[in-house]
Formats: structure tokens, sequence, C-alpha cells
């Protein structure tokens, strides 16, 4: 009885340094930034691929609930809602311009990198901009539709 006991704790001495070693590790290569980027990438969903969008075009995707439009500046691409503001124009029938995207129909202009509305715009306000990043493997388009932020 005594023997099985003592081998008990060995295997939990073990078991300890087994851990010791394994967060020293974690720390010293900073292998949460891996895992957080892992369980984050459980929120981004495939919108398209690459070779639907164009160099400064437009692209109008439906992911959960909403309607983004996805733009495509200087090989970057970005997402916001594709309803403007004002009148609910389609914003993926709009004019990109560098980073301004211009409503088709009352001309409200929009950043495409955060959805803020151009100071000269006063009849729209800012809208909803969304992470965005591409599979540099396999060309997906993917967008976290959870993580929309507004300018205030």
């Amino acid at each position: 009885m005594l023997n099985n006991i003592e081998r008990a704790k060995n295997t939990l001495k073990l078991v300890n340094l087994s851990l010791l070693y394994f967060l020293t590790l974690y720390r010293k290569f900073n292998c949460h930034r891996y895992l957080d980027y892992c369980m984050s990438e459980e929120q981004y969903q495939k919108v398209a691929n690459k070779s639907d969008l164009q160099e400064g075009g437009l692209l109008k995707v439906q992911v959960k609930d909403k309607e983004l439009v996805l733009s495509m500046v200087e090989g970057k691409v970005y997402a916001m809602d594709n309803i403007c503001t004002h009148r609910q124009g389609p914003l993926n029938e709009g004019e990109l311009r560098g980073y301004n995207l211009k409503c088709p129909w009352h001309y409200a202009v929009f950043d495409v990198r955060d959805g803020k509305v151009s100071d000269r715009t006063v009849w729209a306000t800012n809208l909803n901009s969304y992470p965005a990043k591409v599979d540099e493997t396999s060309g997906d388009i993917l967008v976290n539709p959870d993580k929309g932020t507004k300018k205030a």
C-alpha cells in the first residue's frame, strides 16, 4: 500500500514539472498569441474569395444577418455596412476613390477603413466597420461579423 502511495506522489511530481515546463515555454515563446489567434478564428467567416474582388472594387456580401460591402484598397480588404445611413442606398453600387466610398443615391461619403462619414456629409451618420482578412493560401476573404465597430 505504501509503495502505491509513493508511486502516485512521484507521478504527481512529474505532472507538476511537466506543467511548469509547458508554462515556461508558453511565456517564453509567446504561445498565447497563437492560441488567441486560433480561438478568434472561430468568429471569422468566409464571405468571398480574393479573386471575386478587384483592386478599387466593391462587392456586396451577406454574413449572418448583415449585408456588408467589401472593398480593396492598396491590396488590403475592408468590410463595412452596405446600407447608407441617410436613405438606405446600396453602397456596393457607389463609387470608390482611394479610401472614400460615395453613396450612389445622395452622395454621402464614407471611409472604408472605419465606416466614418466625411465631415462634409452632414446628412448621414457613421457606419459599422468589421475586421477583415485574407487567407493567403486559399485567397478566402474572412470577416468577423460579431466585432463591428462604429466611430463615435
